[in-house]
């Protein structure tokens, strides 16, 4: 069984604009309790993720309906700290402390739809490309 965090209001997106590309500043941030089990070990303990791009993104065309590509480059680090407790055998508890953090780069492809000169409704996907 899969089980998802449901987190909402995590992160800040900003985008500047002068008409020819648009400038993007993004950040995120996750802190919370946390256990999941697997087949020899259960990990109890507080995992901490947070990430900051920037990057910039280009319209194809200048229409009302506006497809665009962007690129995001940034930082991501990752740290969980907690115990492992074996399943089963009568082992001992064991302290768990594991950080990683590297480069992330986020290539995105969205369709933006003017409603208003200063409003505008978007939908993007992207990928991270993350190396540690």
């Amino acid at each position: 069984v899969q089980h998802y965090t449901n987190v909402y209001g995590n992160g800040l997106f900003i985008k500047f604009n002068d008409n020819q590309m648009s400038y993007r500043i993004n950040g995120n941030y996750f802190r919370d309790n946390i256990r999941f089990d697997n087949n020899y070990e259960t990990a109890n303990g507080k995992v901490t993720d947070y990430s900051f791009k920037i990057g910039f993104e280009k319209n194809f065309t200048y229409s009302r309906i506006q497809p665009y590509f962007a690129f995001d480059l940034g930082y991501r680090s990752n740290r969980f700290t907690g115990t492992l407790q074996p399943n089963g055998a009568s082992s001992a508890n064991r302290n768990a402390d594991i950080s990683k953090s590297g480069l992330v780069v986020s290539p995105s492809v969205g369709l933006k739809i003017n409603i208003l000169p200063q409003l505008l409704l978007f939908a993007e996907s992207n990928l991270d490309f993350y190396f540690s």
